[in-house]
């Protein structure tokens, strides 16, 4: 017995939407082995100061900030997966799907995120299968107020591996989300991708990692639920 409500006539159920079909970039790749973007060499001629970062971080609203955030943790979201995060109040989805367009554009012109030169779907998908990521310029503003001097990660074309893998991921991520925010009483409490969710423990006398792609916690009344999600 499940408290979900059940759609009504002619209403789509958010479990059975359908997932982006990622499969057609399924080879084999590994988590570092990348080749450059061409992205990344016209972002360094146009690198932005410290000063300018300042002035443009004093512009960004705070929805602005939750998509850097997300580029940021996911490494790779498609245009409709910031949209069902950031944008769900609008009207329609048309509107909805409008307003995360015009956001989007709004940080590239800044310099913040960028977007891959493939699509998710081909050029026919439009604007709806792009794929977006952080830029170089985005990390150091994200880090401004950082007292570590940890370094700042640079950025690659991914293999299409390695980007079926981080889409598939976010989307987990994603419909976790709509899900708590849809059932009354649900809250999700936790939610980190790699490495945030990574965790050591010990085993014998020797130190052991566990690698999952995904930590989730949602808490409904008095019960907790907690999933390493592979």
């Amino acid at each position: 017995m499940s408290n979900r409500t059940t759609p009504q006539e002619g209403e789509e159920s958010r479990e059975s939407r359908p997932a982006p079909d990622f499969s057609r970039y399924m080879v084999n790749d590994s988590f570092t082995n990348s080749i450059s973007s061409p992205a990344t060499a016209g972002e360094e001629r146009r690198r932005l100061t410290r000063q300018q970062l300042v002035e443009t971080a004093a512009t960004l609203s705070e929805r602005d900030r939750e998509i850097l955030t997300a580029a940021q943790r996911y490494r790779y979201l498609l245009t409709g997966q910031i949209q069902r995060l950031y944008f769900y109040t609008a009207a329609t989805p048309t509107a909805a799907h409008r307003a995360a367009a015009r956001s989007l554009k709004r940080l590239r012109g800044l310099g913040l995120v960028d977007h891959l030169a493939r699509r998710i779907g081909g050029v026919r998908a439009g604007s709806g299968g792009l794929v977006w990521h952080l830029t170089h310029a985005g990390e150091r503003l994200l880090r401004l107020n950082e007292q570590s001097a940890s370094p700042v990660r640079r950025f690659f074309e991914p293999s299409p591996y390695f980007l079926a893998h981080s889409l598939a991921v976010a989307e987990v991520a994603v419909h976790l989300t709509e899900i708590c925010r849809e059932q009354h009483g649900m809250k999700l409490t936790a939610l980190q991708p790699e490495p945030e969710c990574w965790r050591t423990y010990s085993e014998y006398g020797s130190m052991l990692s566990l690698k999952p792609d995904l930590f989730a916690i949602a808490v409904s009344g008095q019960y907790e639920d907690r999933w390493f999600i592979e």
